[in-house]
C-alpha cells in the first residue's frame, strides 16, 4: 500500500491546520506589556486591539481573553476563533 505524500489530514477533514511560529507570537509578558505601554489600541464592540510597531523586528500576534468574556470554555473558544481570523488575514501583514 502506498503512503500519500505530506502531513497527514485534520480529523475534521480538509487541509491541516497552519500554525502561527513562535517568530510570530507574542510569548513573554514583557512582549505584551510593551504593546500595551507603546502601541496604540483600537477599540470595536467586542474586541481592543492594540498594535505596536517596531522596526527590524518581525510582525507579531498575541491573544488575551478577559474573564468578562465568561469562564474558561468561552474565553479559549474565543481565542480559537481570533487566531482563525488572524490565520486567515496573516498573508496581508507587512513583516
Amino acid at each position: 500500500m502506498l503512503r500519500p505524500d505530506g502531513p497527514p489530514a485534520s480529523p475534521a477533514g480538509g487541509e491541516p491546520r497552519a500554525r502561527f511560529g513562535r517568530a510570530n507570537r507574542l510569548v513573554r509578558g514583557w512582549q505584551y506589556q510593551r504593546t500595551f505601554r507603546e502601541g496604540r489600541s483600537e477599540r470595536g464592540e467586542c474586541v481592543v486591539a492594540y498594535a505596536h510597531v517596531v522596526p527590524g523586528e518581525l510582525s507579531r500576534v498575541g491573544i488575551i481573553a478577559s474573564r468578562k468574556v465568561g469562564n474558561a470554555v468561552l474565553r479559549n473558544r474565543a481565542k480559537r476563533r481570533l487566531r482563525e481570523v488572524a490565520r486567515a488575514l496573516w498573508p496581508r501583514v507587512p513583516n
